[in-house]
């Protein structure tokens, strides 16, 4: 007689299908997390505190390019100064020595007299840090810089040129006029009031 069949174990476990591993509920996900970044200081002196949006944007200070400017109009339109103070006094214009001067003043003595008046308005201040942005400061350089070269070309050349001196220099207003006229228009925005000195500050903190 055929002897029954064994019974099955019901606490045997199968092997063949293990279960998956808990998860740890304390493993953090480190690519996840992010650290909030930590804002510029303010500067040691004080001041605005710097944009990093503007970090690679290179600054000058304001008072040094008005500095810098104003050397290169005193030392180029004092050469040309001399030169026709040494014509006036060996007699080179002649009657005409009243509208060369004339001619001349103007071109010249009015934007010496703004930068002049600007300085000495800044001269006491202690806590003048305005900044500027040195590709404007250089737009200015060389306009004054091409403005103060052709005046003493014009000047120059009447000296050898055997025509009558006020002639030749009505001619040359048709360039140094316009000319004249553009670098106003920009050395306008460096030598102003403690307002427009204010509003570059205030983009130069928001990023514009």
């Amino acid at each position: 007689m055929n002897a029954p069949p064994a019974a099955k174990d019901v606490n045997t476990s199968d092997d063949s299908t293990p279960t998956p591993a808990a998860k740890d509920l304390n493993t953090s996900d480190d690519s996840t997390t992010t650290t909030p970044s930590a804002s510029p200081a303010p500067p040691p002196g004080g001041g605005p505190v710097p944009n990093p949006a503007l970090a690679n944007i290179p600054l000058i200070h304001l008072g040094v390019a008005r500095n810098r400017l104003l050397k290169v109009w005193v030392g180029g339109s004092g050469l040309v100064m001399l030169v026709l103070v040494i014509r006036t006094l060996m007699d080179g214009f002649g009657e005409e020595v009243n509208d060369i001067w004339s001619w001349f003043i103007p071109l010249v003595f009015p934007t010496l007299s703004l930068m002049v008046g600007v300085l000495g308005g800044t001269a006491f201040d202690h806590h003048y840090h305005k900044m500027v942005r040195q590709s404007y400061y250089q737009v200015c350089i060389w306009l004054s810089s091409f403005y103060i070269l052709c005046l003493f070309l014009t000047v120059g050349i009447e000296a050898v040129n055997p025509g009558p001196a006020l002639k030749l220099f009505h001619v040359a207003n048709n360039f140094l006029t316009p000319l004249q006229g553009l670098v106003i228009a920009a050395l306008g925005f460096l030598f102003t009031n403690a307002q427009t000195a204010k509003g570059v500050d205030q983009q130069h903190e928001q990023g514009v």
